[in-house]
């Protein structure tokens, strides 16, 4: 009797399950062209690995996805990039393969993280740079730490907090384009921190797997 032998492949992040999803979009997806289910899916993906503390060495697919495709297509995302690629197809264009256009171009991204300063007693939250729905300032994390996907003018505040990893992407008078100079200038409006106390952070190779794309 012959034995079956079946193959599971395992995602390593999440580019990795989304050329799964490319290949077998009908495996995953209400449809086989729902972006609605897989926005969905991929803001699961997300919160998990926040709550977790798991640091992928890839570009989130959080909010920062959402900036960049302002920032490098031009396109409003204020009902998230679903919404946008869907207004943004063209004629004959499937919205699921516009997806994967942006996913391949987003994989390119490096994220670097160029600074980090340890809070520390005296770093209280003033919320002037924003408050959640209760009116409350962000709590002051751990850690802050600022990163850079490169090679876009895209920066973002890193909250390193005991149970949980938090992005904050920076605006600059509405402008997702910011600066290192920006972000430190954010962090001491928020929470009082010194140019003493970031410190820099040297420059690591861009992992492989970022790069990488399964074959169909």
């Amino acid at each position: 009797m012959t034995v079956p032998t079946w193959h599971v492949s395992i995602a390593s992040n999440i580019f990795d399950w989304l050329d799964e999803v490319r290949q077998r979009p009908g495996m995953y997806l209400r449809d086989g062209n729902s972006l609605a289910s897989l926005e969905s899916m991929i803001w699961g993906y997300e919160a998990a690995i926040s709550i977790h503390r798991i640091e992928e060495p890839t570009p989130r697919f959080d909010r920062t996805f959402l900036s960049w495709v302002r920032l490098r297509r031009g396109w409003s995302t204020s009902l998230g990039w679903a919404d946008a690629i869907h207004r943004a197809v063209r004629e004959g264009q499937r919205r699921l393969d516009l997806f994967f256009e942006l996913v391949d171009e987003y994989r390119q991204v490096t994220p670097q993280v160029l600074a980090r300063a340890r809070l520390l007693s005296r770093n209280k939250a003033t919320g002037k740079t924003g408050t959640d729905g209760l009116g409350r300032a962000r709590p002051p994390p751990l850690e802050l730490q600022i990163v850079r996907y490169a090679p876009d003018k895209l920066f973002l505040l890193r909250y390193r907090y005991p149970s949980s990893i938090e992005d904050s992407v920076l605006f600059d008078n509405g402008s997702h384009a910011t600066s290192l100079s920006f972000a430190k200038r954010h962090a001491r409006r928020e929470f009082g921190v010194t140019a003493e106390q970031w410190k820099r952070v040297p420059a690591v190779e861009k992992p492989r797997s970022s790069g990488r794309r399964k074959g169909r």
